[in-house]
């Protein structure tokens, strides 16, 4: 059995619980090394979908649905576009798209001068020491092909590390999303939302601290002080005590330094 679990938290990464869950078996593979079933990709869709669907009932609180590369997926912007994105959107770009006028979107996003850095602390880990992570930050408003000639408005956020020590691969992260960015500060809270996706111990806590309180009724305490931010999980398929041992600490929050 595989599960994929979506989870809210707050921008300050305060868990307010299990909001969805997309549960499935793998069918066996045939001769010609298909399998049948249902694609898996549909989860990420209707994990936005459930999440617009409770907008409707909040409409003090913002929501965003964050997910990793897996869910840069052409299905979910169109039908978030479709519902009229009651629920913001934010994905790790997996796909260097070819954007209408012939150029790629990574290297368009790039092009020119930075907008302004961002510095961090990086614990150890895997065999890295700890370090200062420096990026600098370029964000361009696109349009993206959808076929049948329609498109899709989105912004992408490239975060590129710079003076990276010797033989250590640089950190970059990249960002699609429908919100407007209109200042530094902006963009880094749209990567402060990306990189609270990583940390699964936000999963433990909701366990120990909401376990009889529905994840709707948390968030909507919550109304007018802050943005329900909603991650959709990745895929599990270990036992609830064998997660429990992979759980990576907490990393520390970015630290501003604008240009």
């Amino acid at each position: 059995m595989y599960l994929h679990p979506t989870y809210a938290v707050t921008p300050e990464r305060e868990p307010l619980g299990i909001v969805n869950a997309w549960m499935w078996a793998r069918e066996k593979k045939d001769r010609l090394g298909k399998r049948g079933g249902p694609k898996e990709s549909l989860r990420w869709t209707e994990g936005y979908e459930r999440i617009a669907e409770m907008a409707a009932n909040l409409p003090h609180t913002g929501l965003v649905y964050v997910a990793d590369r897996e869910a840069d997926l052409m299905p979910l912007m169109l039908l978030a576009q479709a519902l009229g994105t009651p629920a913001d959107w934010l994905v790790h770009a997996a796909h260097n798209r070819c954007l209408p006028d012939g150029e790629k979107l990574l290297q368009y996003t790039s092009a020119g001068e930075p907008v302004g850095e961002i510095a961090f602390a990086m614990a150890a880990r895997h065999g890295v020491k700890a370090r200062t992570v420096r990026q600098q930050l370029w964000v361009r408003r696109v349009e993206l092909t959808a076929g049948k000639g329609r498109a899709i408005s989105a912004t992408c956020v490239i975060a590129r590390e710079v003076d990276a020590p010797a033989r250590v691969k640089p950190i970059e992260w990249r960002l699609l999303t429908n919100r407007k960015v209109g200042s530094t500060q902006e963009t880094i809270e749209l990567i402060e939302w990306s990189r609270a996706l990583g940390n699964r111990d936000l999963v433990r806590r909701s366990e120990e601290r909401v376990p009889d309180r529905g994840a709707a009724a948390g968030i909507d305490q919550a109304a007018g002080t802050c943005v329900g931010v909603v991650h959709g999980g990745g895929m599990a398929h270990c036992t609830h005590n064998e997660a429990r041992k992979k759980l990576p600490r907490p990393g520390r929050r970015h630290v501003l330094r604008a240009r």
